[in-house]
């Protein structure tokens, strides 16, 4: 980050290195002078995580897998990322022209003294007694899944959601999946519900979900957001799915460097 900012502060006069928790890490470009009239801040997060206090459409990001949590991550070469990031720092194309706001889950509860949540990709009920490790499922346990995005090519639920119907995350809307006991389904999806692993899981319905279509889930249940278990459900306890249009503006990674090259800002 030091080099990063030596590199651009003939560029930009203030740089400032926000340290925020849970490993992300926020680096806001400001310009400011004579050059800097009519322009505006701009904000780039390369997050590990998001939660519902990055999930800001406002907030452009470029989503790269820096560990195991990946269920939110694009595949683009650190290196492009960062070159793509610094285009846009420095206002050499319009963010409306190279991001899209991405689909979330929203977690809203009914009858519960619990605050509002999301989830990225997807959210799942189980019904397990234990938080436990926060990752691995038993297929006998799961119940719910409410995916924003359906791909064959994903691990998770995503990817197993993408075996049945895929949906992408351009389109509109996501897929909501029950499940039920193997022998007792008509359908049974093999998936990769973590990687190196597949499991068996029963269908008992499959269907596409429009945007703010809602799904209640009901208590005693535990809830789970993006592979990792976060909320548990007592009897009486209520909460609603719904999908939604209004998360981080994620960047088109290949969009930006092709205009940058259109531009000739690689030529000398």
């Amino acid at each position: 980050i030091e080099r990063l900012a030596d590199r651009l502060r003939s560029h930009l006069n203030e740089i400032d290195v926000l340290r925020v928790p849970r490993s992300r890490m926020k680096v806001e470009l400001v310009q400011s002078g004579p050059a800097a009239e009519g322009k505006t801040r701009r904000d780039v997060v390369d997050p590990e995580h998001l939660d519902d206090r990055a999930a800001d459409h406002k907030v452009p990001v470029v989503p790269l897998s820096t560990g195991t949590n990946n269920a939110f991550s694009i595949m683009v070469e650190a290196t492009v990322a960062g070159a793509a990031c610094g285009h846009l720092a420095t206002g050499r194309c319009r963010l409306d022209d190279v991001a899209r706001m991405a689909k979330v889950v929203r977690v809203t509860p009914r009858g519960a003294d619990l605050p509002d949540d999301l989830a990225l990709v997807d959210a799942v009920a189980v019904d397990d007694p234990y938080v436990g490790s926060f990752e691995l499922f038993d297929p006998a346990t799961l119940r719910v899944a409410v995916v924003t995005r359906a791909e064959p090519t994903a691990v998770g639920f995503a990817g197993v959601a993408g075996l049945v119907e895929p949906v992408g995350p351009d389109e509109d809307g996501g897929l909501l999946l029950r499940f039920g006991p193997v022998a007792d389904c008509d359908r049974v999806v093999r998936g990769p519900t973590a990687p190196g692993h597949y499991d068996d899981l029963g269908l008992v319905e499959v269907r596409r979900l429009a945007e703010g279509e809602e799904v209640v889930v009901s208590g005693p249940l535990l809830l789970a957001f993006d592979g990792e278990r976060k909320r548990r459900l007592v009897a009486g306890e209520e909460v609603v799915l719904a999908i939604r249009r209004d998360g981080p503006r994620v960047v088109d990674v290949a969009a930006v460097m092709s205009r940058a090259a259109a531009d000739g800002a690689y030529l000398r």
